[in-house]
C-alpha cells in the first residue's frame, strides 16, 4: 500500500486517505516510512521534523528552506523545495496556504497532527531529539543566523528579507526558543550576548523585531541607533535571566536610559520577570527611577496587575521613601487596584483613534477607542470628572473595583485606570461594534442573520445577568440596551457607574439614585420629569433589573418578529411624551407582545414560553417578576464562541 501511495499521481490526496482510513496504528505507519529513509535523507528529514513540529508559528516554505539548510551546514541555494517534500517518501510534510498578516502564503506543513504529536513526545528520538534540545539548536539556528546576516543589507527598505529568509521569524522567536530551553547552555549566551552587544547587529535586529512593538510585523529599516535602547533593556524586556547575569557580570548599567518602559526595571516590572527585578535591584538599579510609558516601575508593574513584582518594589522603596505601598507616586490608599497616576495628559500612554464613541450631554463620561504604547492592543477609555476625595472619585473608584472583580464572556473587562489632574479614566475590553440599541435600529439587525444572532442573544444577555445576580451578588441598576454591547457575534453587559454589589440577594438599596427612564421599574420611577433621569429617592432590588430586561427583551422579540420598533413606541406612548413601560404603557406593551405570540412560536430557537414570561417581568409589583433563577431555566444559553 505503501509502495502504491508513494507512486500514485494524486499522492497528496492518498495520504489523506490512508491516514484518514488508518489501517493500522498510527505510529506504526508513519515508522515504517521513516525507516525507509536513505542514510543521507535522514539528516535532512530530522530537522525538517524538528522545525515542522516545534516552530513557534507556521513556516512559510522559503523559512522551513532556509532553517533546514542553515541547521544543517548547508548552502541554501543546494536545498530546494522539492527536497523537503521528498521527505518520507513524500509522505510526512504538504504545502497549504495560510492567512498571515492579511496575506496568502504558502506554508509547510507536517501531513497529520498526530505526527506532530508523535515527534514532541520523543517518539522518534533517532530523528528528532527532546523538546528542550529541539528548541535549543533552534535558537542556535537563529542567532547564528542573525550574526551571520550582513549588517548592511538591512539598510535596505525592501530586499532584506528576501536575500535572508529566515531572518524574520529568527529576529522574532529567537528569545521565546531560548525561553523554552531546560536551563539556557553557555553558548546560546554567548550568541544572544553577541547579538545584543554588537552595535550594528543591535540596530538590526531591532529593525526586524522590536521588543517594544511585538505587534508590528514588517521590518522598519528607517529605525536609528538613537531609537535603540541598551542590551540590557532588551534582555529584562524578553525574561532572558541568563542574558542579564551575564550582562551585569560584564558590568551593564542597571539604570539604564532608553527604550519605551524607560529602564530595563520598569521593562522587567511590566513582563513580570520578577528574579530579573531582584537581580537589577540588587546590581543597584533605581526603584524611583521616572520615566517610561507608566512613569515608574512600580506604576508598570501595578497596571499589569504584578502584585509580588510591586511588593518587591515597595520594599525596595522603603529605605528611602517610607513605608511599603509608596511606590505608585501621586496614587493614594483609597485607589482601585492597578490604577496608577500621571503628573500630566501627555503621559499617557494610550492614544486615541477616531472621534469619541459617547460624550457629554448624552453620557456623563467620554467614551474612546484607545490603542496602548505599551502593548499595541484597543480598549475602549472611560473619562470623567472625579477629583480625588469626591463622591464622584469615589463613585469611579466603586465602579473600577467592581468591574475588576467581574469575569464572564458575557461581561466587559476593566483592564485598569488611570488619572491625571481632576480626570479619571477606565480601560475596558472588548472595543464593541455597536450598543444592542444601535443593533436593534440598524438595517444589520433586522436582517435574517441579525435576527438570528438576536435569538442566541438572549440567552447570552440571560447568562450575563444570572452571572451578576447569582454568582457576584450585583445589582446593574441601569439594564437599556445601551448598556449591552455587540462584539462580533457576542453581547456584553457594561457601565456599573451606579451598580451595586450585595450582601445577600434580599439586599435592599434606598435613597437618591441616577436612572434611564424608558426602562425603568415603577418602584424607581422619576415622577416629576419622566423625560430625563433624574434622581429621586427609591427602592431598589434584583427584580428593578428584571422589570427592565424584560423592556429590553420585549424590544429584542419586536426585531425577530420582523415588526417596527417605532410601530411598537408609538403603540406604547398612545400619543404621549412616555415611552416607558409603566401603567397605561405596560398594558400597551403586554397586549403587543400577545400580537408577537404566533411569530415567536415560529422562529426556531425562540423559547416557547418567552412572551409570557417577558410579560410577568414587566408585571407592576416586584414580588410577581420572575426570579433570575426562573430567567436562566426558561431561556436556555446556547454555547458561546466566545
Amino acid at each position: 500500500m505503501l509502495q502504491h501511495v508513494d507512486s500514485s499521481p494524486g499522492r497528496k490526496d492518498a495520504i489523506r486517505q490512508l491516514v484518514d482510513a488508518l489501517p493500522r496504528p498510527l505510529y506504526e505507519l508513519y515508522r515504517e516510512i521513516l525507516s525507509r529513509e536513505l542514510d543521507h535523507q535522514r539528516r535532512l528529514t530530522g530537522r525538517l521534523l524538528q522545525w515542522l513540529a516545534f516552530s513557534l508559528r507556521p513556516l512559510q516554505v522559503d523559512e522551513a528552506i532556509a532553517a533546514t539548510a542553515f541547521s544543517l551546514g548547508s548552502d541554501v541555494d543546494r536545498v530546494g523545495v522539492e527536497d523537503l517534500l521528498s521527505a518520507g517518501g513524500g509522505m510526512l510534510v504538504h504545502v497549504t496556504t495560510v492567512q498571515m498578516d492579511g496575506n496568502d502564503v504558502e506554508t509547510l506543513r507536517l501531513v497529520h497532527l498526530s505526527l506532530q504529536d508523535f515527534v514532541r513526545e520523543g517518539r522518534f528520538a533517532e530523528f528528532v531529539p527532546s523538546e528542550a534540545r529541539s528548541h535549543e539548536e533552534m535558537a542556535a539556528t537563529c542567532l547564528g543566523y542573525l550574526l551571520r546576516a550582513d549588517p548592511d543589507h538591512v539598510l535596505e527598505p525592501f530586499g532584506f528579507c528576501e536575500r535572508y529568509r529566515l531572518a524574520g521569524y529568527a529576529a522574532r522567536f529567537w528569545p521565546a526558543h531560548m525561553q523554552k530551553t531546560d536551563i539556557a547552555p553557555d553558548h546560546l549566551v554567548e550568541m544572544s550576548t553577541s547579538l545584543l552587544c554588537e552595535g550594528s547587529r543591535l540596530l538590526n535586529w531591532v529593525r526586524l523585531f522590536n521588543p517594544d512593538r511585538p505587534w508590528e510585523l514588517s521590518p522598519d529599516p528607517a529605525l536609528q541607533s538613537a531609537d535603540v535602547a541598551s542590551p540590557l533593556y532588551y534582555a529584562s524586556s524578553l525574561g532572558l535571566m541568563s542574558v542579564v547575569k551575564r550582562l551585569l557580570d560584564d558590568h551593564a548599567d542597571p539604570n539604564s536610559k532608553g527604550g519605551g518602559h524607560g529602564t530595563p526595571l520598569q521593562c522587567a516590572a511590566y513582563g513580570n520577570h520578577i528574579d530579573i527585578v531582584k537581580l537589577l535591584l540588587a546590581a543597584g538599579a533605581n526603584p524611583a527611577a521616572e520615566g517610561g510609558f507608566y512613569g515608574t516601575a512600580s506604576q508598570a508593574a501595578k497596571f499589569a496587575g504584578n502584585m509580588e513584582v510591586l511588593a518587591l518594589l515597595s520594599q525596595a522603596l522603603q529605605p528611602a521613601d517610607g513605608p511599603a505601598g509608596a511606590s505608585s507616586v501621586g496614587s493614594s490608599s483609597v485607589d482601585p487596584p492597578r490604577h496608577i497616576v500621571f503628573e500630566s495628559e501627555a503621559q499617557v500612554p494610550f492614544d486615541a483613534e477616531g472621534p469619541p464613541l459617547s460624550h457629554p450631554p448624552e453620557s456623563a463620561s467620554i467614551v474612546r477607542k484607545v490603542r496602548s504604547r505599551a502593548g499595541g492592543f484597543y480598549c475602549v477609555s472611560k473619562t470623567m470628572l472625579a477629583m480625588s476625595g469626591t463622591s464622584s472619585y469615589t463613585t469611579f473608584v466603586s465602579e473600577v473595583s467592581l468591574m475588576q472583580k467581574l469575569r464572564h464572556r458575557h461581561v466587559v473587562k476593566a483592564i485598569g485606570s488611570y488619572s491625571f489632574s481632576y480626570l479619571c479614566t477606565i480601560l475596558m475590553s472588548p472595543v464593541a461594534d455597536c450598543d444592542l440599541g444601535a443593533y436593534l435600529h440598524s438595517s444589520i439587525g433586522s436582517s435574517s442573520d441579525g435576527r438570528r444572532c438576536l435569538v442566541r442573544w438572549l440567552g447570552c444577555v440571560t447568562d450575563g445577568l444570572a452571572y451578576l445576580h447569582l454568582e457576584r451578588r450585583v445589582k446593574h441598576k441601569d439594564v437599556k440596551p445601551k448598556n449591552i454591547l455587540v462584539s462580533g457575534d457576542n453581547v456584553l453587559w457594561t457601565d456599573f457607574g451606579i451598580a451595586h454589589e450585595m450582601a445577600d440577594a434580599n439586599n435592599v438599596t434606598s435613597g437618591p439614585t441616577a436612572h434611564t427612564d424608558t426602562y425603568s421599574a415603577p418602584e424607581v420611577a422619576v415622577v416629576d420629569r419622566p423625560e430625563r433621569a433624574t434622581a429621586v429617592r427609591t427602592v431598589r432590588t434584583l427584580a428593578t433589573d428584571i422589570f427592565s430586561l424584560g423592556c429590553v427583551f420585549a424590544e429584542m422579540l419586536t426585531v425577530i418578529c420582523g415588526e417596527s420598533l417605532a410601530d411598537f413606541e408609538n403603540r406604547r406612548c398612545q400619543g404621549t411624551d412616555d415611552k416607558s413601560y409603566r401603567g397605561t404603557n405596560g398594558e400597551a406593551a403586554s397586549d403587543w407582545l400577545e400580537e408577537l405570540r404566533p411569530q415567536c412560536a415560529s422562529i426556531d430557537g425562540v423559547p416557547e414560553t418567552i412572551v409570557d414570561l417577558v410579560k410577568r417581568m414587566l408585571r407592576t409589583a416586584p414580588g410577581e417578576r420572575p426570579l433570575t433563577e426562573e430567567l436562566v431555566y426558561r431561556i436556555p444559553h446556547a454555547s458561546c464562541k466566545t
